[in-house]
């Protein structure tokens, strides 16, 4: 009966253990899973201002294109950068993320 006891202490110690250390990995686990979400997120957050800086200098292009010469290519595309800056400008709506998702 004692060594029972023994053996079942061993078994609730041991188990306890394990219990632990699984706390402890999992709990890595989810602080490196945020840690590699915050690092993605940081990097989503610098597309829309990087995509402003080069549409800006496109559209600066394309005008100073049109002073040297006329160009209905030229200007389309100017119309066309001027619109993709203003979508860039826009908050992005539920229903555009949900089909993201």
């Amino acid at each position: 009966l004692a060594s029972t006891n023994s053996l079942e202490q061993s078994i609730a110690r041991h188990a306890s253990q394990l219990r632990s250390e699984l706390n402890q990995n999992n709990a890595r686990e989810a602080a490196d899973e945020v840690r590699l979400l915050k690092d993605r997120l940081s990097k989503v957050d610098a597309v829309p201002s990087t995509l402003e800086v080069q549409l800006r200098e496109h559209y600066q292009q394309v005008s100073e294109a049109l002073r040297r010469r006329d160009d209905s290519d030229l200007q389309q595309l100017k119309v066309e950068l001027k619109e993709l800056r203003e979508q860039l400008r826009r908050p992005v709506d539920d229903s555009r993320m949900s089909k993201l998702e």
